[in-house]
């Protein structure tokens, strides 16, 4: 569970450093956004429904 949720966290690290250095000019940045946003819920979601039960 622990390898799992590092990975999923870094996924999200790495995404928010690359949006980050992102202009809102940029044609990926509503793209990003987004994909991050989705992430983000679907990560929140997953430990809520499965990590905190565990506990």
């Amino acid at each position: 569970m622990a390898d799992k949720e590092r990975e999923e966290h870094q996924k999200v690290k790495n995404m928010l450093y690359k949006f980050q250095s992102m202009k809102a000019q940029n044609p990926e940045f509503l793209k990003m956004l987004h994909e991050l946003f989705k992430n983000l819920n679907e990560h929140i979601e997953d430990e809520e429904n499965n990590d905190l039960t565990a506990l």
